[in-house]
């Protein structure tokens, strides 16, 4: 069956010289058609497992904390900073409670340990439900209450 194909072919090439040449062009380029063609394949790749990013404002009165500057910068839905140096932090309130937490992560440790489950499966429980994505955590809600920083 494929003997038939490809004697076709060869009787067509031997009669047409734009097919040889083209061909011949092709044998001679495989490598920059070979590297084009993976370079396509890549950006169809790339381009389909993209996924555009969803950004939900949950608070549009929040401003930037700027961590460079001498005098606190107070975002105006938080009525406090905690220092001024170092990496950003949330200070997190238990609404039931009142209990405080400087670092989201502290609290991320402390509900792991006591519910059993891994360190980043509460933290990402946790940021879910401070950024408005669940309305509560392990069956309590909390809150961010004032914006800190590290050190």
């Amino acid at each position: 069956m494929f003997n038939k194909t490809r004697a076709r072919i060869e009787k067509f090439e031997e009669t047409n010289e734009t097919f040889r040449k083209a061909k011949q062009h092709v044998e001679k380029y495989k490598v920059v058609y070979a590297s084009i063609g993976a370079s396509v394949t890549t950006a169809i790749v790339v381009k389909s497992c993209m996924k555009p990013q969803i950004i939900t404002v949950v608070n549009k009165a929040a401003a930037p904390v700027f961590n460079n500057t001498v005098a606190p910068v107070i975002a105006p839905v938080m009525n406090n900073i905690a220092n001024n140096a170092g990496h950003c932090t949330k200070v997190v309130q238990n609404l039931e409670t009142g209990e405080l937490w400087e670092k989201v992560n502290r609290l991320a440790e402390e509900l792991a340990e006591v519910h059993g489950v891994s360190f980043d499966t509460a933290r990402t429980r946790l940021s879910k439900h401070l950024n408005g994505h669940t309305d509560h955590v392990f069956g309590k809600q909390y809150r961010t209450i004032a914006l800190g920083t590290t050190g």
